[in-house]
């Protein structure tokens, strides 16, 4: 019997750590938080070089591609 093929993981992120540079991390590991104040969004990971908890801003654009992504996502009213 042929198995059906299982999904290929999702390809890492590329996100920037203050202190490491540019690093990769499976989007499952990136966290999203959208806020209804223009300009208050951001996501969070950390760093899997150093374990620093890195928050970034998130604009439009780039909660838009997290999102495309299915990168987890939290709503908020702020």
């Amino acid at each position: 019997m042929i198995e059906p093929e299982k999904p290929a993981p999702p390809a890492p992120l590329k996100v920037t750590c203050p202190d490491c540079g540019h690093v990769r991390v499976p989007p499952r590991d990136v966290r999203l938080v959208v806020v209804s104040a223009p300009g208050a969004s951001y996501y969070t990971f950390a760093c899997p070089d150093c374990g620093q908890r890195v928050r970034r801003e998130a604009t439009k654009d780039v909660a838009g591609a997290l999102l495309a992504r299915r990168v987890p996502a939290v709503r908020t009213v702020g």
